[in-house]
């Protein structure tokens, strides 16, 4: 699921969830000792307006 669609379902914008990820990997590496969150992201094209690709 690509950042645009998690946003649309959540109704946050993108750069708020971005925010939003950034802290939930801050608080994981603090407590669990791990790096990042247990998902791969891959960078695709998008047909949203005005970007070329995003991650997914």
């Amino acid at each position: 699921m690509s950042y645009t669609a998690l946003g649309r379902r959540l109704d946050m914008e993108k750069k708020s969830l971005q925010g939003n990820l950034s802290a939930v990997v801050r608080t994981v590496r603090k407590h669990c000792k791990r790096r990042g969150l247990p998902m791969t992201w891959v960078e695709t094209l998008t047909s949203e307006p005005g970007l070329r690709s995003e991650f997914c």
